[in-house]
């Protein structure tokens, strides 16, 4: 299955140039599949979405959202938010305490997805919005 995550990393930064300014998709693929935690959904045995972020850091109890992609064939499905509610509950398995990404100012579709599962906008620098998701002040799941 890592080569089918491997392609849609691929996919995600070569649709979303804007949102990618020179970044090199197979160096980030690689990065993501040896580093990071990655969910994903399949539809017909075909991974379709996935969600990967950062949690190997458990001493800082936070986390990092560093991409969610969903097949534009799989959009409007409510497939990102159950990604990320998925990440979500993992975190709080791990006693994780704040669940943190940046965002493109112009990336509507992911702000109003994030903000449909509960982030809040902390700070915006330039072209970028942070966001985060406080567990600790969340009803366990």
């Amino acid at each position: 299955m890592k080569s089918a995550i491997h392609g849609l990393i691929m996919k995600a930064v070569h649709e979303n140039q804007l949102f990618f300014p020179q970044v090199n998709s197979d160096a980030y693929a690689d990065k993501l599949l040896n580093k990071a935690t990655i969910f994903y959904e399949e539809l017909d045995r075909k991974a379709i979405a996935f969600i990967a972020f950062y949690d190997n850091d458990e001493s800082k109890q936070t986390a990092f959202l560093s991409l969610v992609y969903i097949s534009p064939e799989a959009r409007r499905r409510g497939i990102g938010a159950k990604l990320i509610e998925k990440a979500i509950h993992h975190l709080k398995a791990k006693k994780i305490n704040v669940f943190r990404l940046e965002v493109h100012r112009e990336n509507l579709a992911a702000i109003q997805l994030y903000q449909s599962v509960g982030f809040k906008e902390t700070s915006c620098k330039e072209q970028m919005m942070e966001m985060e998701y406080n567990l600790l002040n969340r009803e366990k799941s």
